[in-house]
């Protein structure tokens, strides 16, 4: 049996019956993203122009992260607004830094929304995907409109994160164009001690995988055992368009 084969076996018996066009559809698409992934992918430092929280600015540190002033409000927003070397971007990096062994003001830390725009509105993002996350607070969370969900850290407090904001379409950026990022925390003081954004214009897919996906994929489809294949199905799916999230 072909690992294609077998992986719409594998999707099908997750969800209980035979393999279906949309099993079919969900392998290809899979196949698709696994490809991408193996590529180096190159990101920048953005050039900051001004960062600020709801009470006062956040500090340029010389490794180009950003910190928190000490008093914040308990529910916090940080505005960032940067200039880019790139004339194209396709996807932001958003690193989650621990300072005083935290990555958040109390511990844990919840980013409820992450928006980038150049103009009103915002610049519409395809996909999110990050190292870390406890169960039901998912990078997809920081871009549903929800103040009452987010990305979160909660189990793995005392290391660095990252998530990937992959645009939807590639976004020119030639010349001085101002990036305005708004990141959103709505949890009572669960405010982002430290963070630094980054962008890429590699060709997507652009992804921040979870380390046991990284050895997975590092793995020939053959020599991945039943429960790998289903890890990484799984987490294909957590990050794939809601058509294929069955």
């Amino acid at each position: 049996m072909s690992c294609c084969v077998l992986l719409a076996y594998v999707l099908s018996s997750c969800a209980g019956g035979e393999p279906t066009p949309k099993d079919a559809q969900f392998e290809k698409e899979m196949h698709e993203w696994e490809a991408g992934l193996h590529k180096v992918v190159q990101w920048k430092p953005l050039k900051i122009i001004e960062a600020v929280s709801r009470r006062g600015r956040l500090e340029a540190l010389d490794d180009g992260s950003l910190k928190a002033p000490a008093r914040l409000a308990e529910k916090e927003q940080y505005t960032i607004k940067a200039t880019s070397e790139l004339n194209e971007i396709t996807a932001f990096r958003l690193e989650v830094l621990p300072e005083a062994g935290r990555v958040g003001r109390t511990g844990n830390a919840v980013l409820s929304e992450f928006q980038v725009r150049t103009a009103q509105p915002a610049l519409q993002i395809a996909a999110a995907s990050a190292d870390f996350a406890p169960k039901g607070f998912g990078p997809m969370a920081a871009l549903d409109g929800n103040a009452k969900t987010g990305w979160a850290f909660a189990g793995a407090t005392g290391t660095a994160h990252a998530v990937v904001f992959e645009l939807a379409k590639p976004l020119n950026v030639a010349g001085e164009t101002q990036l305005t990022f708004v990141l959103s925390q709505d949890f009572s003081s669960r405010s982002l001690n430290r963070v630094r954004i980054t962008a890429t214009n590699a060709a997507p897919p652009v992804r921040e995988l979870p380390e046991s996906i990284r050895q997975t994929i590092a793995l020939e489809p053959s020599e991945r055992s039943p429960e790998q294949r289903s890890e990484l199905a799984e987490y294909f799916r957590s990050t794939a368009k809601p058509a294929l999230q069955r």
